[in-house]
């Protein structure tokens, strides 16, 4: 199926026929209502991030099939999901972010560790170590994430530029700047 998404509406259409299989309605609210996303190839399901402090994660069929909400005054930003844990950015303000690591199936949050900056795209290096770009004061961060441990370090950075995305392919990290 394919799924297309704005700020404010989503569908979900075959792609045999381009019959709507579902949607999804938002209510009107002041912020985006749809922030991010993550395709969840290995199990099938679709996570959506809500602009107001929820992830669902929901089938082919539009069935929501697992929730996760942050605490008050918490919202998600990027998302990448894991096995066993969802590993996502949490802000409540420009200035006060985290990556926070959640159990995928309970929704319990794991552990938490402070971070500068906003983050642009975060990849999965090997099992336990995670890619994580950040864009913080006009500057784009790689930092390393391992999981287990919840422990973070720089691994390069790249003055006047801004990381708008990124991938692994083969054990290189491609990055889309607005360098070029």
């Amino acid at each position: 199926y394919l799924f297309i998404a704005s700020s404010q509406n989503a569908f979900s259409f075959n792609l045999q026929n381009f019959n709507e299989i579902w949607s999804i309605y938002p209510f009107q609210t002041p912020y985006p209502f749809f922030c991010n996303l993550f395709s969840d190839i290995n199990m099938d399901y679709l996570y959506i991030v809500f602009g107001d402090g929820r992830i669902h994660a929901y089938n082919k069929y539009g069935q929501i099939v697992n929730s996760i909400y942050s605490i008050d005054q918490e919202w998600f930003g990027e998302i990448y999901v894991d096995n066993s844990f969802i590993v996502s950015e949490v802000f409540s303000n420009l200035l006060t972010r985290f990556i926070v690591v959640y159990y995928k199936t309970s929704g319990v949050e794991n552990h938490r560790i402070q971070i500068d900056g906003e983050i642009a795209k975060i990849l999965k290096k090997e099992d336990e170590i995670f890619m994580v770009a950040i864009n913080h004061q006009n500057n784009a961060k790689i930092y390393c994430y391992d999981l287990y441990n919840n422990i973070i370090w720089k691994e390069n950075e790249i003055d006047n530029c801004q990381i708008y995305d990124a991938i692994i392919v083969n054990e290189l990290l491609y990055i889309a700047t607005n360098l070029g």
